[in-house]
């Protein structure tokens, strides 16, 4: 009785420690026989391979479960504190894998979309084509600016302003440096709204800077102003030595008949001088020895100033071989190395001829340090790396001390990851050029990207070393700082600032050949005939030299000069009684200045006669200014300021003449009226101002 009731209380106790301490008793084995006489528990032995490798202390268990009372769980461990994530990789630059081709396919979806018209198809593309020219690096899209333009143009002439503005506004955009994107935004602005006068006379402005900065444009304005001089110089030695000869002629053909015997009719004589001063045209010596055949034949009867203003304009046209030669060595650009080299750091659609051009000049080993700097830049913007180093380094070849070479090195070592690499060549160029901010700029970015991939302690030397650049930077160009995010940019050609080459650097390479010479030669030819152009124009020189002291020994030794009343001859060979140094004819001295030596109805015809002269001359004065401005004044005896109204006007003239220009531009020329309206207003204003002139000093 007594064993049963141990039994039962064992039971009982076994349940309540069960359900008061579940996890201290999970660790207890159920009770054995041997149990029920030994009431102290035995734990189990745990095998030596399922041992924690930490066991709590015994009563661990008991001491928390009569502290914190039944039902609750001991406390977790503390965590350890979170380690810091790693810093994000080292973000460099990429390069464009964009092509022509993609351009090309842009431009088409453009054109179907204006042609359909598909606004959101032609919007998207003109999208894509101005983010395909940033991330080439492209400076000017100049054909695709030309449709832009032409379309804004039909949208002007459907009454459509703000179309034709949204399109020239594009054309600006695709091409900057092109003189017709603004000047066709201006046209666009004044339809638009002509009473904003700022808005398309800024426009106007940025169009003939542009056409003032641009070799393509400048060049060719250049080589039609020096054709127009040297057409104006043609022109008025011609007019004025045929209007001094005109003048002069009446006492050349008098003393000339004195060389024929007494018998002889002056027509006689005449004919004769016409023979001679033929002679150089028959032949066809050139238009400069008829000319000189013209002056020697009025040489002697000429004053000092009008000898002189001649002689200066002959010797003028004489070296216009040279001029020529000059012109064309200074104006030539298309067709040279200079025009590739242009072509390759636009980057744009002929950039590819051009390198092919310049690869072939490489093979042939003629390619300067210009040409390689070029073509190096360009496939650097164009994601050829390789090629770019190679180029770029056979330029430093040529020349090692260049900044803007050594900053597109580091670029293209940027770009492929040589991050050591790219630092030295930004230092080396800005250790050239203290000044050269792109260099301190591409430093600046490359060490802001190197401390972001860094940890904390480690990034801060190469945060102070950004600092430093943009420092630089702010002083050199502020305009730099701020420019995009040094951090963001993915692409080179929008993260990196890749310098062009100097445009002074790329002008000499504008060399015409043989070009010039082949000018020289035929203008040569033209001028002073079958003679050697290099020193055919001497001869002219020398001949004005000999005719000037031959005239001025003429003078000296008794030619006959014009009477100052009437206009005869003064001839002391036809009137023996004159001395030597009169300057009226024996009639107007026995007139004028003797005393009743005539009757008084031949002193009132000589006085007819000397006023019907004055009338006549007054009348072929103004004769010859209605004919070309300045020939007035030169027939009146007032040469400088003739010959200078002449070649003005002339010059005005000649440049109205050959408007179209002798040298093309590229995709066409500015508007007609821009040229044709200051030109026709200068040729006007000079031709009233020369008449006004002559008629105040005839009066």
């Amino acid at each position: 009785m007594q064993i049963r009731f141990r039994k039962a209380w064992h039971l009982v106790l076994g349940v309540c420690l069960s359900s008061a301490a579940p996890a201290a008793l999970a660790q207890v084995e159920p009770p054995v026989p041997i149990d029920e006489v030994d009431t102290t528990p035995r734990p189990k032995p745990v095998p030596p391979s399922a041992k924690p490798k930490s066991l709590p202390a015994p009563d661990a268990g008991i001491s928390r479960l009569t502290r914190d009372g039944p039902g609750k769980q001991p406390p977790a461990p503390k965590a350890p504190p979170p380690e810091p994530p790693p810093p994000p990789p080292f973000k460099g630059v990429g390069v464009s894998r964009a092509t022509d081709e993609d351009l090309a396919s842009a431009w088409s979806r453009w054109r179907r979309g204006i042609a359909e018209p598909n606004p959101k198809l032609a919007e998207s593309a003109q999208k894509e084509l101005l983010t395909f020219k940033d991330d080439l690096g492209i400076a000017d899209l100049d054909a695709y600016s030309v449709g832009f333009i032409r379309a804004s143009e039909a949208r002007s002439h459907t009454n459509d302003p703000m179309g034709a503005v949204s399109l020239a506004t594009a054309a600006t955009q695709l091409a900057p440096d092109l003189p017709h994107a603004h000047l066709a935004l201006a046209r666009a602005y004044f339809f638009a709204d002509a009473s904003d006068i700022g808005r398309y006379f800024g426009e106007v402005v940025l169009g003939l800077r542009c056409l003032w900065q641009d070799p393509r444009y400048w060049r060719p304005v250049l080589a039609d102003v020096g054709v127009s001089v040297l057409f104006a110089l043609l022109a008025t030695t011609l007019a004025v030595t045929a209007t001094l000869f005109l003048r002069r002629a009446r006492y050349a053909l008098h003393d000339f008949h004195h060389l024929f015997p007494r018998g002889a009719a002056r027509w006689q004589s005449a004919c004769f001088v016409v023979l001679l001063l033929s002679l150089p045209l028959v032949l066809r010596l050139g238009v400069l020895p008829a000319v000189l055949a013209f002056f020697a034949a009025v040489a002697a009867y000429l004053s000092a100033t009008e000898a002189a203003v001649a002689g200066v304009l002959i010797s003028l046209l004489a070296i216009a071989p040279l001029e020529a030669r000059w012109l064309v060595s200074e104006t030539s650009f298309a067709e040279t190395p200079a025009e590739d080299v242009y072509h390759l750091e636009r980057g744009g659609l002929q950039a590819k001829a051009a390198a092919e051009q310049v690869q072939k000049r490489m093979a042939e080993r003629k390619a300067q340090f210009e040409e390689l700097f070029a073509l190096g830049r360009y496939e650097l913007r164009r994601g050829q790396l390789d090629l770019a180093l190679d180029h770029l380094q056979q330029a430093a070849g040529r020349k090692n001390n260049d900044p803007g070479l050594l900053t597109n090195v580091g670029n293209a070592m940027f770009a492929k990851g040589d991050v050591e690499g790219a630092a030295e060549s930004y230092v080396a160029a800005g250790s050239l050029d203290p000044s050269f901010a792109p260099s301190f700029y591409n430093l600046a970015v490359l060490y802001t990207r190197k401390a972001a991939s860094l940890p904390p302690d480690a990034a801060v030397a190469e945060v102070q070393k950004a600092q430093s650049a943009l420092d630089t930077v702010q002083r050199l160009q502020p305009s730099l700082v701020g420019k995009s995010d040094l951090a963001q940019e993915t692409l080179a050609n929008r993260a990196l600032i890749a310098p062009a080459l100097p445009l002074r650097d790329l002008l000499p390479l504008a060399t015409p050949g043989e070009t010039d010479l082949r000018v020289q030669s035929q203008l040569s030819a033209q001028l002073l005939g079958n003679l050697d152009s290099s020193v055919a124009w001497v001869f002219p020189l020398a001949a004005v030299t000999v005719l000037g002291a031959v005239g001025v020994l003429l003078r000296s030794a008794g030619a006959s000069k014009a009477c100052m009343r009437c206009g005869r001859p003064v001839c002391r060979r036809c009137d023996p009684e004159l001395s030597r140094g009169s300057v009226l004819c024996q009639q107007c001295v026995n007139v004028f200045a003797r005393k009743n030596v005539v009757g008084p109805p031949v002193k009132i015809r000589k006085q007819i006669e000397v006023a019907q002269f004055r009338l006549r001359m007054e009348r072929l004065s103004y004769l010859f200014g209605l004919l070309c401005s300045g020939a007035g004044h030169v027939f009146s005896g007032l040469p400088v300021r003739g010959a200078i109204h002449a070649f003005i006007f002339l010059f005005t003239l000649s440049t109205i003449v050959f408007r179209q220009g002798v040298v093309r531009y590229p995709y066409g020329t500015e508007p007609l009226f821009m040229r044709l309206t200051p030109l026709g207003i200068a040729l006007i204003a000079v031709y009233l101002l020369s008449l006004r002139g002559l008629y105040k000093q005839q009066s």
